[in-house]
């Protein structure tokens, strides 16, 4: 503001973490309003329009649910502007020119603030092709976008080496993206420790054998300060592990001690244990045979309606993230290729991609996938041209957008499946 000769300020998400835009707000108003400005805002919350004569919608991007669709204007298309008077969220004082995009805001405003947000989130990784072979860049992930509400739970799903487990990790935090963001209530990952809780793939390797299961499962209360010293955690660890069924004596052994599934509860105990708004699984019942998976996925149900968190589950078992998630994201190449609710996206996949993972599931008179056997990526295009037989020139000579397909279905495919 103290640039007295100029006629527009450009805000990038100013109020970030800011548990209240009231008092910025209002300052912004009158003191713009004194100077004469002209503001554009670029915000996540649709609450600050009040402040503004108009609104544009930036990006539509996953997550966006359908009362907010209403809420924001109906039926809108991508970078329409949106007059003030249209939105709905009453009256305002004097006049300012300003512009913010449209995504979900606090429950004051009548909508569901995402308690994750990821926005074209891309990592890369240097590869070689033995010693004196030429250096490339592997794309483990590649602009990926989602939003995760309060309470939900979503599925991300693919063929291995598709991006998954270090898609996991840049959600976490244990990662950073090379380019695009990642906000854990308008936060930094790193910034929100507490919040998020992570079950690794292997429960095994998870853990320091040398240490006892009460070691390891106090561990996150000391790293995050809530406790001071070990022995204010003992409590705590007893809690965690009678939480997820087992004895707290168990406290004094090695993780070696135990079965794979005890391990798993272990695992989920440790990651309970702060009380975070955010659990993600990398393939919890990966290693587990069917009778255990039926107990850790019931767990993970009971703990997410018990503490009301939102789940992020990745795995490659299609039937797990059908009996567990109320959406689901499908991954080819380090790209969200298909994402809609689950029942959707299973009983009616739009991608042939996610057509062949469904038809490679076992099981009697299952369909026969036309899609060949090779994993060679394409050079350009589509990532599963070389293997789709409904593959046209154009499918190799650009890669599809993730495009709507409904009210929330959506399928990055140039012809996408009826």
């Amino acid at each position: 503001l103290g640039f007295r000769f100029a006629r527009l300020v450009v805000g990038d998400d100013e109020a970030a973490g800011i548990v209240t835009f009231d008092a910025l707000d209002d300052a912004v108003h009158r003191q713009l309003a004194e100077v004469g400005f002209d503001v554009a805002l670029e915000s996540l919350d649709a609450c600050r329009a009040r402040i503004f004569d108009a609104v544009v919608r930036a990006d539509m991007v996953a997550g966006v649910f359908p009362e907010d669709v209403e809420f924001l204007g109906g039926e809108r298309q991508c970078g329409e502007v949106i007059p003030f008077d249209e939105l709905g969220l009453g009256s305002r004082e004097g006049r300012l020119c300003g512009i913010g995009r449209a995504l979900p805001a606090p429950a004051r405003c009548r909508m569901t603030e995402p308690l994750l947000a990821a926005t074209g989130v891309s990592r890369r990784f240097a590869t070689r092709a033995g010693w004196f072979g030429r250096r490339s860049e592997l794309r483990a992930v590649d602009d990926v976008s989602l939003l995760v509400g309060a309470g939900e739970a979503v599925g991300i799903v693919g063929e291995s080496g598709c991006g998954k487990s270090t898609l996991a990790r840049l959600l976490a935090g244990l990662d950073r993206p090379d380019s695009g963001r990642i906000r854990i209530a308008g936060r930094l990952p790193e910034q929100e420790r507490r919040r998020i809780g992570l079950v690794f793939q292997d429960p095994a390797s998870s853990f320091d054998p040398r240490r006892s299961v009460g070691w390891s499962v106090g561990d996150p209360l000391l790293a995050q300060g809530v406790v001071k010293r070990r022995a204010e955690a003992a409590p705590r660890v007893a809690a965690a592990l009678r939480s997820v069924g087992l004895d707290p004596a168990a406290a004094t052994r090695r993780p070696s001690e135990f079965s794979g599934g005890q391990r798993q509860r272990i695992a989920i105990a440790r990651a309970l244990i702060t009380g975070p708004d955010l659990l993600i699984a990398d393939e919890p019942t990966s290693a587990l045979d069917v009778s255990v998976q039926a107990q850790i996925l019931n767990m993970l149900a009971e703990a997410r309606e018990q503490l009301a968190l939102a789940l992020v589950l990745i795995s490659h078992n299609l039937a797990v993230v059908r009996q567990v998630t109320d959406r689901t994201l499908v991954m080819l190449r380090g790209r969200i290729v298909e994402d809609g609710p689950t029942e959707a996206v299973l009983a009616r996949p739009r991608h042939p991609y996610t057509r062949a993972l469904l038809d490679a599931l076992p099981g009697p008179r299952r369909q026969r996938s036309d899609a060949s056997a090779t994993r060679d990526p394409a050079p350009t295009g589509c990532a599963f041209a070389p293997r789709c037989a409904r593959a046209a020139a154009a499918c190799r000579a650009e890669t599809p957008a993730l495009l709507p397909d409904g009210a929330a279905h959506r399928a990055a495919c140039i012809a996408p499946l009826e």
